[in-house]
């Protein structure tokens, strides 16, 4: 499919007048309506062509692991694609406090993080699985939330082999991934 979309965008015209007339509408009083329909539909299809592309694109990153291990290889990362939630550290202990373990978890972070918007909780399936927490800054957004782990036990935190973990400590290749959602849903357009 986005190789459909790319004739289109190249192939346009190879002269410098018609260049000009597949990225502007330039149109004199005397210019008939079936050369402003047509001028019309070169232009906004060129320029939707554009859009087409970006969500083809991210839509290949999210339906395909290999195409996405490709892409991820190709900015330079070696972390982990799929999506992981860690193991939790082998022996349970006792907690430090008179809580659940949750719940003396949450008390912490609401105080850690005050300027967080969300706080999702996601209980362990497991005996075996971490605690994961997404912190949001952002109503709807998700690329530059924190993403924590912590040992469901303990409440030690854990490191994400994933581009998913604390978004300061993201480098390029896993803010880029990061993004793929947000962008393919038009999300980050509504982060203001």
């Amino acid at each position: 499919m986005p190789l459909c979309c790319l004739p289109g965008l190249f192939f346009g015209g190879r002269k410098q007048k018609n260049r000009r007339q597949r990225f502007t509408l330039d149109w004199k009083e005397t210019t008939k309506w079936k050369r402003k329909n047509y001028d019309l539909h070169s232009v906004l299809g060129f320029y939707i062509s554009l859009i087409a592309v970006v969500i083809i694109f991210t839509g290949l990153i999210m339906s395909f692991e290999g195409f996405q291990k490709f892409v991820n290889g190709g900015l330079g990362s070696d972390k982990e694609v799929v999506w992981r939630v860690p193991q939790n550290i082998p022996t349970p202990t006792e907690t430090s406090g008179y809580l659940e373990p949750i719940v003396e978890l949450f008390y912490r972070l609401l105080n850690e993080y005050p300027q967080a918007v969300d706080l999702k909780f996601h209980y362990p399936m497991t005996e075996d699985e971490a605690v994961y927490v997404e912190i949001g800054y952002n109503k709807g957004v998700y690329y530059n939330a924190d993403y924590l782990f912590y040992d469901q036990y303990s409440l030690e935190e854990l490191a994400s082999p994933t581009p998913y973990g604390v978004y300061n400590d993201a480098g390029f290749p896993e803010e880029v991934m990061r993004m793929n959602y947000d962008t393919f849903g038009g999300n980050w357009w509504d982060s203001g």
